[in-house]
């Protein structure tokens, strides 16, 4: 990508690609400041080292040949490198990179889950501290956000994970439905997978709650459907809009996968997918949601569950709208 020479901003939430590059001539001059000024960094074997400033690196960057990070500039989305040319180039993505340890030091952004000591998993390093349960009673989800804490619950006992990537499945909460509970860069997804037409005609199904409790947090309705969770001041820390379900229309048939090794091959991508994202040949419903008491109630649409023409699995998402607006971290609401 070629260099912008427009001054830019870091920004989250529209992928991964490199956003924009800006190169600045040195000296004293300033790259205009993406963050406050960083105490520590993170040095490429992953150790703390100190944090450089601009003139600092300028001069590491001439003595070494190479270019070298003003690591005090460092921002969950941004980094400046100073060159042994004397300028400075800011690098800035349209996702966040980093992320801040406890011990202040930044790590890269790694979303696959890792089981902790007492059988929990949680995203190796992410914006939202996020843990997932290792099974039982007790809540699916714990996400510490604005001072507080929010946690989530499946109406029963939770069977022990199986982990997949950035994904944690509890295998048959209700016969042939799966919960998945996926870490994101700045929070998680949640939703339950309806495998077959027998699991879509369980009762169970026809309203679904799950306990949403908060700890130094509060609940209140959204105009216009959904939730959200406010902090003691008001300020809003976490959201949720209507719930959007889909089945797998347009998808690859097993009848269709046989006897082709490239299109079995495909269905089978398709199929990890379908839980991630609606195709774009799904069947889809946006469903409402509501907050009773502690409870987060969703109610599916029926027609779609079990109609004649659904194909499985049916995915039921209770975070996302039809703009996929999901539950994430505080500062993605910026």
């Amino acid at each position: 990508m070629a260099p912008s020479r427009t001054p830019a901003r870091p920004w989250r939430g529209l992928g991964g690609a490199l956003a924009a590059t800006i190169l600045v001539a040195a000296g004293v001059t300033s790259v205009p400041q993406v963050a406050a000024a960083r105490q520590t960094t993170t040095g490429s074997a992953g150790t703390p080292t100190a944090g450089l400033s601009e003139p600092e690196a300028v001069a590491a960057a001439r003595r070494s040949g190479r270019s070298v990070e003003v690591s005090r500039l460092r921002s969950e989305s941004s980094r400046v490198m100073a060159t042994p040319q004397g300028s400075l180039v800011l690098e800035s993505y349209a996702a966040p990179q980093w992320t801040k340890g406890h011990d202040g030091s930044w790590r890269q952004i790694d979303t696959a889950l890792r089981r902790s000591a007492d059988g929990s998993v949680a995203p190796v390093a992410t914006l939202a501290d996020v843990s997932f349960s290792a099974g039982g009673s007790g809540a699916a989800v714990r996400l510490p956000v604005g001072g507080g804490q929010v946690s989530l619950s499946w109406p029963g006992v939770l069977p022990v994970p199986r982990v997949e990537g950035d994904t944690a499945v509890y295998e048959s909460v209700l016969p042939e439905v799966d919960l998945r509970l996926r870490a994101l860069t700045d929070g998680f997804t949640w939703v339950l997978v309806v495998r077959s037409a027998r699991a879509a005609a369980n009762p169970a199904l026809g309203e679904l709650r799950f306990k949403l409790e908060t700890s130094g947090l509060s609940k209140r309705a959204r105009s216009g459907g959904g939730f959200e969770v406010v902090d003691a001041s008001g300020r809003p820390v976490l959201s949720a809009g209507s719930a959007l379900m889909w089945d797998s229309s347009g998808t690859i048939s097993p009848e269709q996968a046989a006897g082709s090794r490239g299109v079995s091959a495909f269905a089978v991508q398709e199929k990890r997918d379908v839980v991630r994202a609606a195709p774009d040949l799904a069947r889809k419903a946006e469903l409402s949601t509501g907050v009773q008491g502690s409870d987060l109630v969703i109610r599916p649409d029926l027609a779609l569950l079990r109609g004649a023409g659904t194909t499985y699995p049916v995915v039921i998402d209770p975070w996302t709208t039809i703009n996929k607006l999901r539950w994430g971290y505080a500062g993605s609401l910026n």
